[in-house]
């Protein structure tokens, strides 16, 4: 494995999350523009219109029986894919192969912290992922490095826009007489 500073490894696998939740996202919005409008055009703002469902049910009023219909957009009846990731953990040992003093004010490195905009030096280091060890088989243990990683998802909360948006629908549409 080519040693990385290790601002580099970590950032890299922070970069990998941030990019999975821009994948969930645009899932999500796959799921919303599919389930929820007539008209999928994926190349427009305009989403089309929205689709609704239709419920007739018969009840019984003090005079006589009505025939009663709710009509709901499909949205406020399905769950939303809206995963995110909650918790990220990952674990290995770095192997620390060099420590370098970075000097912003003899070169340009990639980042570095400042002070009132001026950079300050800073202290890198250059790290390879090492191995650690674990029983393979019975009395073997085995070399190879490995990188555990635990991902948990979770329901995200339903966006405010959405939220506020299904309930202006929901107001507009509702149940009426026949």
């Amino acid at each position: 494995m080519t040693p990385l500073p290790l601002r580099e490894l970590l950032g890299t696998l922070v970069e990998g999350l941030i990019v999975a939740e821009g994948h969930a996202a645009a899932a999500t919005v796959d799921f919303l523009r599919g389930a929820g409008f007539l008209g999928n055009n994926r190349s427009s703002d305009n989403w089309g219109q929205l689709r609704f469902v239709t419920f007739s049910f018969k009840t019984q009023e003090p005079t006589d029986q009505k025939t009663r219909t709710i009509r709901v957009p499909l949205l406020s009846l399905l769950p939303i894919p809206l995963q995110q990731i909650d918790q990220a953990e990952y674990e290995f040992f770095a192997k620390v192969n060099d420590v370098k003093q970075i000097d912003p004010a003899k070169g340009s490195p990639k980042s570095g912290s400042t002070v009132q905009g001026v950079a300050r030096p800073y202290t890198d280091l250059v790290c390879e992922v090492a191995p650690y060890f674990f029983e393979s088989a019975p009395g073997k243990k085995s070399s190879d490095p490995k990188v555990r990683v635990k991902l948990t998802m979770r329901q995200s909360d339903l966006p405010a826009g959405l939220a506020s948006s299904l309930r202006r629908i929901e107001e507009t549409s509702g149940s009426k007489p026949v």
